[in-house]
């Protein structure tokens, strides 16, 4: 009963999340998707989402390492887009995958002045010449194995959060073996409001 239990709950929060997706590209298309930002812990956040994605990571095969630092991280964000945009990630990671089913997610300061979250994955590779398209909605990977696996809306959604944060997204990756995801965020004491 646990088992079945944990499944229909894991296909729930799937389903919650697509259907979150698109109502969130909605919003970003009329102008109306806001953000608010708060003092928040970006470790705890990361903990927290990296928690709804447990069953993905398992019924997927996934292993999964972490190195997130060990203090508190303050940063000024909107606690839940930023659990979106790293769900969303972490998604990519394991839709874009083949036979290496390993991701590694770190946090710490990138400076001073910012600090950051990365997300690393053995798959498939985003090439720095396909970030600008997969960027856009709706946009998907040609490769025909992954085409369908996509709705074409995690990136748009990640790089749209990334705006609204003032936040800088950074991509590196090799054809067929992984992608190197770091989003860094300054840090700031001011909380406010950001309509995008």
């Amino acid at each position: 009963q646990e088992k079945y239990l944990s499944i229909i709950h894991g296909e729930a929060q799937r389903l919650n999340r697509l259907i979150d997706n698109v109502l969130n590209t909605a919003k970003i298309e009329k102008g109306i998707k806001e953000y608010h930002l708060h003092e928040t812990d970006l470790t705890e956040v990361l903990k927290a989402s990296i928690g709804i994605m447990e069953y993905q990571l398992e019924i997927n095969g996934f292993t999964l390492q972490t190195n997130l630092y060990n203090e508190r991280l303050i940063v000024n964000i909107d606690a839940d887009a930023i659990q979106d945009m790293i769900i969303n990630l972490i998604s990519n990671s394991i839709k874009y995958s083949s036979e290496v089913k390993e991701i590694q997610i770190e946090s710490g300061y990138f400076d001073e002045e910012k600090v950051f979250l990365k997300i690393i994955d053995k798959g498939i590779g985003i090439l720095s010449e396909d970030v600008d398209r997969l960027l856009k909605p709706f946009e998907k990977t040609e490769k025909k194995q992954y085409y369908n696996q996509s709705t074409g809306l995690g990136l748009a959604i990640v790089k749209h959060i990334v705006d609204g944060h003032n936040a800088k997204i950074l991509f590196k990756g090799e054809a067929n073996k992984g992608t190197e995801v770091t989003v860094i965020f300054n840090r700031g004491t001011d909380e406010k409001s950001i309509n995008n």
